[in-house]
């Protein structure tokens, strides 16, 4: 026995002698074909050291790990040499075809033992990619898939390797949302009837004051169209707490059958706005 069992070879040379002497004449020759020990290439997206498929944040980091497993052998060498990765995208709307193109997502990758524990007799070897969507080279939302290319240098070479199934993942940007409140404070105003039951036509004047006591200077609103009662058209938005109040005066149309009215009452809004809260919703 020469121990070789288990050991990949393609092809084997038998010769006979004619005597057992090491200086007998050399007969016969054969050449024979053994079964051939094939490298085949499968590929793998991770996220975070483990498999994926799927949906990342830009910045989330994602690389592609590249296995040659050689078969055809109980215990075939691992599979030496280098892997060239590429990386095909973004497509808006499905995984893109990535049999050839795209941008370089790591150089020579130096194929290794991946097997735990090590043996190096397995036929099972692997190499990685660079991190891309990296925190300070973030993809564009859309779809991307690697290709692997594997160099090697013991077996003839693996047919490149790119799928939908394990090569592929999407980049989904995500958005935020802020609120500020803003409050338009307003006024109505409803004139009574006299004593011959309808309401006088006329004029309300409404003032608007920035404080709660209707006192100082007042900004004001002027409404004569009555028909549908008397309201003011206000458009300086409050977006901080504060406090305002209203008052408002009317001035018939007729004067020779109605009297003005005096000054209303003093309406007083205390707006509180709060746009701190950070829980939603409520607890």
């Amino acid at each position: 026995m020469i121990g070789l069992a288990g050991t990949c070879f393609t092809s084997v040379l038998h010769e006979t002698r004619s005597s057992t002497s090491t200086t007998a004449v050399l007969k016969d020759f054969t050449v024979g074909q053994l079964g051939a020990c094939t490298p085949a290439l499968t590929t793998q997206v991770n996220k975070a050291g483990a498999s994926f498929n799927g949906t990342v944040s830009p910045g989330t980091p994602v690389n592609d790990t590249a296995t040659i497993n050689v078969t055809g052998a109980s215990s075939p060498d691992d599979a030496t040499g280098t892997v060239n990765f590429f990386l095909c995208g973004p497509s808006a709307s499905a995984a893109p075809d990535c049999s050839s193109g795209g941008t370089a997502a790591g150089a020579n990758k130096a194929l290794a033992d991946t097997s735990n524990p090590a043996n190096t007799k397995d036929g099972i070897s692997g190499a990685s990619s660079d991190s891309v969507n990296t925190s300070t080279s973030k993809l564009a939302p859309g779809y991307y898939c690697f290709r692997a290319v594997a160099d090697l240098t013991n077996y003839a070479d693996p047919a490149a390797e790119t799928n939908t199934t394990s090569e592929c993942f999407r980049v989904k940007d995500t958005t935020t949302i802020a609120t500020a409140q803003k409050w338009l404070p307003q006024d109505t105003a409803t004139i009574g009837t006299g004593s011959g039951g309808s309401a006088p036509a006329g004029t309300v004047v409404f003032s608007l004051y920035t404080n709660g006591t209707c006192s100082g200077t007042a900004v004001t609103f002027t409404d004569s169209d009555g028909s549908d009662g008397y309201s003011t058209n206000n458009q300086t938005y409050q977006t901080a707490s504060t406090i305002v109040s209203w008052s408002a005066t009317f001035t018939p149309t007729d004067t020779g059958s109605f009297d003005g009215s005096t000054t209303t009452r003093c309406e007083r809004s205390d707006l509180t706005i709060d746009n701190s809260a950070s829980v939603f919703p409520p607890n």
